[in-house]
């Protein structure tokens, strides 16, 4: 049983609609990400367009409020993020949706929201095909330049993914008018809604300001994705709100992980999406499941491969797919001129070649508070950029290897890969944490091409990851715990943390201490080794923190997130004295690293910088990386075979 959407003879008979609509189906075929329905196919019978997609068997967020009204804080919130994940995919691939509205959002059993409707989206990349004034979209969602006549960027996707966060907490549109033009001059002029004015006492006043950053006239002004308006919503619950939105998450994954990615039953009748009969060409087969790695009881719900059921598939030579440059002769194997593979869980690269236009979003930055990268078909050494799909290597001072920025081969994975936390072990072994709902930890070992997921089991969001010594592998998860799996094991173990609130960040010293930023009831944690007691470590003003570091001497380094602090603080080993380092304009430190020098760097997830504080300077100095989109974590090590540090950063 598959689904049919009927475009009306009107527009079916228009040529430029038409051609627009099969380069869009094109580009939305690609995207795989659990909450966007795949577009099977499209065609024509009898002179009127039509687009096959995946059935889903659900109601519209718009009959829901139709019906029931407003929904809670933590019920809008847990669909929205979703919805978030969906957009901040598609960005990533140049596709604006362009109609985002309760219309197009399809809820499922336990809440599992999907965007549908990606047939009439346009990849901003491109020219596009909108002339003659073809409006795309409902005026009660629509930002305020595309009133205007300016291009369209995906952060007209953001002003209406906030227009429908405000309205599944109000019960109603952001704006009421009773005529076109006064609805449009109500979104160019008009102030955002305050939900928590219109329902008092059951919405938190937090959320307003998120609606009206997300609504902000000014684009430049909105959030940078669509995963970044998500986390800032979920961040302004209450705490037990927040529990229960996480509750609706797990819930909706479970139902996700039982249903078939697709229909096996596509060879039965055909149905109409728009509730009119057609009968086209019979279906094509369906590809057999995926074969997922073993040892992995926690998949995602990857989008099998398949080579019949797609019209055309995207032809993996595509500019937007490139990988970040790659620079060859390093110790492992030269990836020049490397693509990601399609139809296996992986997406096209998010790096847009140098001429794409500046128009193309940054990707997810995907915090898992971040949530949503399209996954990686490559990784890189030094930085994974959010959504950039790519780790890239820096290569030190005295190296006698090529300096610049090397991509790494994690390719190969018949999942949606969602790079997040990194370490790098004293073998030269990167270790990433994939920040989908249900994660997992993927190793890539020095001079291999051939990642291999680790076994853990139950990840939820998988954060920072850490490795000690001895090659045991540490990782927070949204479980609000920290698990640690031992080299060679198949048995991980839950570290005696208790309290612990989205713990994001992890470092563990020589001595094998724990150190966590519990990000949600700031502060730093720390696990002395073989201790089964906690200790809270003494830094004042903490609020949002994200990254922690520990040096040789047992110094503690942690990034402070929140907008109003921006900084970097050092706790001096044994005591209680704090102080902030010297760093300059810092905005969003997120990922931090100290090499063995006493070197401190710090990534700047909102200025695509990092930032070095040299030992004992008073000033930070930016590294010359180039084409860094949403940076987030770090690690540093040295490798056994060569004295040369090596520093990792995860995109988010």
């Amino acid at each position: 049983m598959v689904a049919l959407k009927l475009i009306s003879t009107q527009y079916s008979g228009n040529p430029t609609f038409c051609a627009r609509m099969q380069r869009e189906a094109d580009t939305a075929g690609r995207l795989t990400e659990p909450h966007i329905v795949p577009i099977h196919d499209y065609g024509e019978i009898d002179d009127q367009f039509f687009v096959e997609m995946r059935l889903i068997d659900g109601v519209s967020l718009r009959a829901m409020l139709t019906q029931f009204g407003p929904l809670t804080p933590a019920r809008a919130v847990a669909i929205v993020r979703q919805i978030a994940a969906a957009l901040d995919a598609a960005h990533s691939n140049g596709v604006t949706h362009r109609d985002v509205k309760p219309e197009n959002i399809l809820v499922a059993d336990n809440d599992f929201a999907y965007l549908v409707d990606f047939g009439i989206a346009r990849a901003a990349a491109d020219p596009g095909l909108t002339q003659g004034g073809m409006a795309v979209g409902t005026y009660n969602y629509m930002a305020p330049k595309r009133f205007t006549g300016n291009d369209v960027t995906y952060r007209a996707d953001i002003y209406a993914l906030a227009c429908v966060l405000g309205e599944c907490l109000t019960g109603a549109p952001p704006y009421r008018a009773d005529s076109v033009e006064r609805l449009i001059a109500a979104h160019l002029m008009e102030p955002p809604p305050r939900p928590s004015q219109l329902r008092p006492g059951r919405v938190p006043a937090a959320l307003d300001e998120v609606i009206a950053k997300g609504m902000a006239k000014n684009p430049d002004e909105r959030y940078m994705s669509a995963g970044d308006l998500a986390i800032a919503a979920h961040e302004a619950l209450t705490t037990p709100e927040q529990r229960q939105e996480a509750t609706i998450l797990r819930q909706g994954d479970n139902m996700a992980l039982m249903t078939p990615a697709v229909d096996p039953g596509a060879g039965g009748s055909w149905t109409n999406y728009s509730g009119s009969g057609a009968q086209p060409p019979a279906p094509q087969p369906v590809a057999p499941p995926p074969q997922y790695p073993t040892g992995d009881e926690t998949v995602a719900r990857p989008v099998p491969a398949s080579t019949t059921g797609w019209r055309s598939r995207p032809d993996v030579s595509d500019q937007r797919t490139q990988a970040a440059p790659v620079i060859t002769g390093t110790s492992w194997p030269s990836q020049s001129g490397i693509r990601p593979a399609v139809g296996t869980g992986s997406s096209p690269s998010a790096t847009p070649p140098a001429s794409q236009p500046a128009t193309a979003p940054p990707a997810s930055p995907k915090k898992s508070r971040k949530n949503w990268i399209i996954g990686a078909a490559v990784v890189a050494v030094l930085l994974v950029v959010a959504g950039a799909t790519a780790f890239v290597l820096a290569k030190p001072k005295g190296s006698t290897e090529p300096r610049g920025q090397v991509v790494l081969p994690f390719t190969g994975l018949n999942f949606r890969f969602a790079p997040g936390g990194v370490a790098v072990d004293a073998n030269g072994t990167v270790y990433v944490t994939n920040q989908t709902m249900y994660g997992r930890v993927v190793a890539l070992p020095a001079g291999s091409s051939t990642p291999t997921v680790k076994p853990f089991n139950g990840l939820y969001e998988p954060q920072g990851v850490a490795v000690d010594t001895s090659g045991k592998i540490y990782v927070t998860d949204f479980n609000n715990r920290v698990v640690a799996l031992a080299a060679g094991s198949n048995n991980q173990v839950e570290l005696p943390f208790n309290g612990l609130n989205y713990p994001e960040g992890i470092a563990v010293d020589a001595q094998g201490n724990v150190y966590v930023a519990d990000r949600g009831n700031n502060r730093v944690v720390k696990m002395p080794a073989g201790s089964t007691s906690q200790v809270v470590l003494p830094f004042n003003g903490l609020k949002n923190p994200d990254g922690v570091a520990v040096d040789s001497d047992g110094n503690v380094y942690v990034t402070d997130t929140d907008t109003d602090n921006n900084r970097v603080l050092q706790l001096d080993a044994g005591t209680s004295n704090q102080s902030v380092l010297p760093f300059s304009n810092l905005t969003a430190p997120w990922g931090i690293t100290v090499d063995s020098a006493g070197n401190v760097y710090v990534t700047e997830h909102d200025n695509n910088a990092v930032a070095k504080l040299a030992a004992g300077a008073t000033t930070s100095t930016e590294l010359p990386f180039t084409g860094l989109n949403t940076p987030c974590r770090w690690r540093w090590t040295r490798r056994a075979t060569s004295t040369s540090p090596i520093a990792v950063t995860a995109g988010c």
